[in-house]
C-alpha cells in the first residue's frame, strides 16, 4: 500500500437515495462531488494551458507570492513510516505485507470504523451482525474456518500501540478504535506471532496514535452532520484535539470524539423504525516527557463507550428491516486502556519499557426466538444475555540496536537487533444466560419457561522472550531473521463443569520467522520470507449443556511463505508491487453454532491450504492526480475432510468468508488556488462472491462500494476547512454474514448488512 501527498489507501463514503428524505442531502452531494470533480480536471487543464510547461512542480496560484504553498523539485511518491517492527521504518524496508492508512486521510475520506477501513485492503474481509464491538469477523488472506459472526475464534489480532485488544483465552469485547488523530492505522498480513505474540495468527490491525510534540500549541475542532440511507434521523459527530507544550521538556496531547448514528433498521412488527441507533465516545490524553536528549517518558489513558439500542441484523437480505424480532436486542460495550513507556538512548543501543492495564466490560443481548423457529407462536419470545469482563495486564522490555550496531563483538557487530522479554496476566469472565417466556396462554401474564445462567472465567499467565535481527549480506543482499519462545497457562472454570477446581491448559514454543531482501537494482527488490503463526487454545461456554460441546479447544497454528517484489520507477513516481503467499494451516480451530441450541462455540478439525497473490499500484498522474490500484485474488480450500455442526465437509472445500477476487481503485486530487487547497478522492471498491460456511451454506453475494470526498482549506495560521464526503453512494443492501438458525426446528436465517449509505458534511478549524 503507497501513498501520496496522501496515504493512498481509503476507505470512501457511500451514496443512496434515501427513503424518507428524497433528493435531500444525499442528492445535492452527489450532484456537488460530481461537478467539482469535472471543474477540477477541467479548470487544472486550463491552468497548465495557460502556463509554461513543466514536469516537475505543482501548479500554482498564489495570491502572495513569497507566503503561498509551492513547490519545488521532482515529484515523488511519499515515503510512509510504520513502527510495526517495534521501530520506525518505512513500510517499504519491512519485509512483510504491509497496508498502511493515515488516520487524516481515513477521516477525510469518511471512514469512522473498520468495515470503512478495511474496504481498501485487498485480501482482507469484514463480517458484522451490527450492534455490538463483540460481533464482528475480520479475515485476513482467507484464514477462516466458518463464517459464522460469533464470541471468540478471531484469527485476527487487534491491537492499540502494541497492547493487544483480544482476550487471550475466552470470547471478549473488542473496542472499535476511532481513526480521528491516529498517525496510522497498520494492516499487518500473515502472521506476527514474534513481535505480538498468540493473538494474529493470520495478521492483525494496528492503531498508532500521535504522539505529543514539544514544539508548539496546536489543534483542531470539527462538526459534522451526516445523512444515513433508509433512516428518518441524521448522525452526529464531534471531534477535537489539543497539543500543549508545558515548559521545554514535556507535551500533553488531549483526543476527544462523539458520535451517533440514527440507526436504519425498521420492525415490521412494531412499526418502530431505525431500531438499531447508537453512538459510541472516546477520548484519550497521551502526556510525554523528555527531561533530556537521551531518556524520555509517555504516559496514556483511554476511554471507550459504545452502545446500540438493538442488534444491526435482520431477516431479509435485500431490505433493511425486520419482522421477526420478538425481544428488544440493546448491547453496550466500554474499555479503559492505561499505558506508560520509557525509554533511556545510549550511545550503541535504546533500553524501552512498557507497561499497560486493559479492562473492558460488555453485555448484549441476542433474540434467538426467530433462531429457534418460534417466532410464529404468539407470546414466545428466547433471547440470550452476553455479559462479559476482562483484566488484563502487560509488562514489556525491549533492547534496540542502533542502526547497524557496533559493539565490536563479532556476532553483534553490523546487525541491527531487538531483544525483549513479556509478560501477560488476564482475568477474564464470559457470562451466558439463555432465557425464555410465554405470554399467550396467560395473557396480560407472562410465565418464565426458561432462565439457565452459566458462567465462565478463565485466568491466563504468559511469558515469552522475543528477537528480531537484521544485517546485510554484500551489497545486494540483507537478511532478517526472527523468533519468540513462549509459555502459556490457562485455568478455566464453569459453574456447570464437574471440575469446580479448574481446567488447565499449558502451552508453548518457539515461533520463527525468516526473510531475505535482495536489492536486484536500485529501484527493484524481491523478498523472500517464512512465519509460523500461532495461536492458544482456550474455553467454551456451554449455557444449555449441549453434549456436542467439549469445554476445551486447544491451540493452531499456520506456515506463512511469501515471495514479492517492490518495484520503484520514473524517480519515484511508480510503484508496483506484487506478493504470492502459500499458507498451510495445521489443526484449525472452528467456530461453529450448535444445530441444536444455537450457542457458538469452537473446536478443532481438519486442516486446510490458502494460496493467493496480492498485488499494488500508485503512480503520479499529470495535472495533480495520483492513482492508487490494488488487487487480490485468494484461494482457501480444506485439506482434510471434517465433520462440521452442519454436515460433512469434503477435501477441497472452499474457506468460508474468502472471495476469490478483491480489488480497490482509489483517484486523488490536489491542487491550490491561492491560499485555499482544494482536494478530492473518489474510490471504488470490490469484494466477490463467497459462501457464508463450508457445507451447507448460502452465498454472500459480490458487491462493490463507490465512495468520495471533496474538501476545501484555507492554508494559514488559523485553517478553516469544510469537507463533503460519503461512503457506500450507490447504497448496496447486501448481507456481508448470514447465521444458520437451529436445524431442527428449521430456525431462521439471519443477516447481518453492509452499512447504508451516508453522506457527511462537516465543519473543521485547525489551529
Amino acid at each position: 500500500m503507497v501513498v501520496a501527498h496522501r496515504q493512498a489507501s481509503q476507505s470512501l463514503p457511500a451514496l443512496n437515495m434515501p427513503r424518507r428524505h428524497g433528493l435531500t442531502l444525499a442528492a445535492l452531494s452527489i450532484r456537488v462531488l460530481a461537478t467539482a470533480m469535472g471543474l477540477l480536471a477541467l479548470s487544472t487543464s486550463q491552468a497548465q494551458d495557460d502556463e509554461p510547461e513543466t514536469v516537475d512542480t505543482i501548479p500554482v496560484a498564489p495570491l502572495d507570492e513569497e507566503d503561498a504553498p509551492q513547490s519545488s523539485g521532482t515529484l515523488r511518491l511519499e515515503e510512509v513510516v510504520v513502527t510495526a517492527t517495534k521501530r520506525e521504518a518505512s513500510v517499504r524496508d519491512v519485509p512483510s505485507s504491509i497496508d498502511a492508512m493515515s488516520g487524516e486521510d481515513l477521516i477525510e475520506a469518511g471512514a469512522t470504523d473498520l468495515e470503512q477501513i478495511l474496504a481498501q485492503s485487498p485480501g482482507v474481509t469484514f463480517g458484522s451482525t451490527g450492534g455490538s464491538e463483540i460481533r464482528q469477523q475480520v479475515v485476513i488472506r482467507g484464514v477462516t474456518a466458518s463464517g459464522t459472526v460469533g464470541y471468540g475464534g478471531t484469527t485476527t489480532g487487534y491491537l492499540f500501540n502494541d497492547v493487544s485488544l483480544v482476550n487471550p483465552s475466552v470470547a471478549g469485547a473488542i473496542p472499535g478504535i476511532d481513526p480521528f488523530d491516529l498517525a496510522t492505522v497498520e494492516v499487518l498480513k500473515g502472521p506476527q506471532g514474534t513481535l505480538f505474540g498468540g493473538a494474529a495468527l493470520a495478521g492483525a490491525i494496528r492503531y498508532v496514535p500521535n504522539k505529543p510534540e514539544l514544539i508548539d500549541t496546536f489543534g483542531s475542532l470539527s462538526l459534522g452532520l451526516s445523512e444515513v440511507a433508509d433512516s428518518e434521523g441524521l448522525a452526529r459527530h464531534y471531534t477535537g484535539f489539543l497539543n500543549a507544550p508545558i515548559g521545554d521538556t514535556a507535551a500533553i496531547r488531549v483526543v476527544g470524539t462523539k458520535r451517533t448514528d440514527p440507526g436504519s433498521i425498521d420492525d415490521l412488527t412494531t412499526g418502530e423504525n431505525d431500531i438499531n441507533s447508537g453512538g459510541n465516545t472516546q477520548a484519550r490524553v497521551i502526556g510525554l516527557w523528555e527531561p533530556t536528549s537521551r531518556l524520555s517518558a509517555e504516559f496514556m489513558a483511554y476511554r471507550f463507550e459504545a452502545r446500540s439500542d438493538a442488534s444491526g441484523s435482520t431477516d431479509n437480505p435485500n431490505r433493511r428491516e425486520t419482522e421477526s424480532r420478538r425481544k428488544e436486542t440493546p448491547g453496550e460495550t466500554w474499555a479503559n486502556l492505561y499505558r506508560s513507556e520509557v525509554e533511556y538512548e545510549f550511545d550503541s543501543f535504546s533500553v524501552t519499557g512498557i507497561g499497560s492495564f486493559l479492562e473492558k466490560d460488555s453485555e448484549s443481548i441476542f433474540d434467538l426466538t426467530a433462531f429457534w423457529g418460534v417466532e410464529d407462536i404468539e407470546g414466545t419470545k428466547v433471547w440470550q444475555l452476553f455479559e462479559g469482563h476482562t483484566e488484563q495486564t502487560t509488562a514489556e522490555l525491549r533492547l534496540v540496536s542502533a542502526e547497524p550496531s557496533h559493539v565490536g563483538f563479532w556476532p553483534l557487530d553490523g546487525w541491527d537487533y531487538l531483544v525483549g522479554l513479556y509478560w501477560l496476566e488476564a482475568e477474564q469472565v464470559f457470562d451466558n444466560t439463555t432465557s425464555a417466556t410465554l405470554t399467550a396462554v396467560l395473557d396480560p401474564l407472562t410465565i418464565e419457561v426458561l432462565n439457565i445462567p452459566s458462567d465462565l472465567s478463565a485466568d491466563a499467565d504468559e511469558t515469552a522472550v522475543f528477537f528480531d535481527l537484521t544485517r546485510p549480506l554484500g551489497n545486494h543482499f540483507e537478511i532478517n531473521l526472527g523468533g519468540r519462545y513462549f509459555r502459556q497457562e490457562s485455568i478455566g472454570y464453569i459453574e456447570t463443569s464437574d471440575t469446580p477446581d479448574g481446567v488447565t491448559l499449558e502451552e508453548g514454543g518457539f515461533n520463527p520467522k525468516a526473510a531475505v531482501t535482495w536489492h536486484a537494482a536500485d529501484h527493484i527488490r524481491v523478498i523472500a520470507n517464512y512465519a509460523k503463526g500461532f495461536r492458544f487454545g482456550g474455553f467454551n461456554n456451554n449455557p444449555l449443556n449441549d453434549p456436542d460441546i467439549e469445554f476445551t479447544y486447544f491451540s493452531d497454528e499456520i506456515q506463512n511463505y511469501e515471495l514479492g517484489a517492490r518495484t520503484d520507477w520514473f524517480e519515484g513516481a511508480l510503484r508496483f508491487d506484487l506478493t504470492a503467499f502459500l499458507i498451510d494451516w495445521i489443526n484449525p480451530q472452528i467456530r461453529q453454532s450448535s444445530q441444536t441450541t444455537s450457542t457458538s462455540y469452537i473446536n478443532n478439525a481438519g486442516g486446510a491450504q490458502v494460496k493467493g497473490v496480492e498485488s499494488a499500484l500508485t503512480t503520479l498522474l499529470p495535472w495533480n492526480f495520483t492513482l492508487n490500484l490494488n488487487g487480490a485474488y485468494v484461494d482457501a480450500r480444506l485439506t482434510e475432510t471434517f465433520d462440521t455442526s452442519r454436515g460433512t465437509a469434503p477435501e477441497g472445500s472452499r474457506l468460508p468468508a474468502t472471495p476469490h477476487v478483491t480489488g480497490s481503485v482509489n483517484l486523488m486530487h490536489d491542487t491550490f488556488l491561492g491560499y485555499w487547497q482544494l482536494s478530492s478522492v473518489l474510490s471504488y471498491s470490490y469484494q466477490g462472491e463467497s459462501n457464508n460456511e463450508i457445507v451447507n451454506y448460502e452465498k454472500l453475494p459480490a458487491y462493490g462500494l463507490l465512495g468520495a470526498s471533496l474538501s476545501l482549506t484555507r492554508l494559514g495560521l488559523v485553517t478553516p476547512n469544510i469537507r463533503l464526503s460519503g461512503t457506500n453512494l450507490l447504497n448496496e443492501t447486501v448481507p456481508v454474514n448470514i447465521l444458520h438458525g437451529v436445524a431442527a426446528t428449521n430456525g431462521d436465517l439471519n443477516y447481518g448488512l453492509l452499512r447504508p449509505r451516508t453522506v457527511t458534511l462537516s465543519l473543521g478549524i485547525e489551529f
